[in-house]
């Protein structure tokens, strides 16, 4: 054992739980599916090629992601008719973008224990 007082131990791995409820959503289970709520996140709108490149999926696969990720609320998907054919958008929702946030928060929390264990 390390040592260290069961409370402190349980107060850093608090974070762990908080991400693992974000987690409990079936449909942000997916690293694929965390990686595009991210990217929308930081770019609002992305193209489909653009998150093709990104994630490096097969077009069916991608398509399977943003479908989920929309039904479940965290992506709205436009198609956009152009000159060389429809064009699908994805963009963030209110939802994604609040989950992409708690993510960074905790992360956040994650780092800082990790600096404190360190430091210990």
């Amino acid at each position: 054992m390390s040592g260290e007082p069961e409370s402190q131990v349980q107060d850093r791995s608090a974070p762990i739980r908080e991400l693992a409820e974000l987690f409990d959503d079936v449909t942000m289970k997916s690293s694929v599916r965390l990686l595009i709520v991210i990217s929308l996140s930081i770019n609002k709108r992305m193209g489909f090629t653009d998150l093709l490149r990104l994630t490096g999926a097969g077009k069916g696969s991608l398509s399977n992601h943003l479908e989920r990720l929309s039904a479940g609320g965290y992506v709205r998907l436009r198609v956009i008719p152009t000159l060389g054919g429809p064009r699908t958008i994805a963009e963030v929702t209110r939802k994604g973008l609040e989950t992409y946030k708690k993510y960074l928060e905790i992360m956040e929390k994650i780092r800082g224990s990790a600096e404190h264990s360190r430091l210990d």
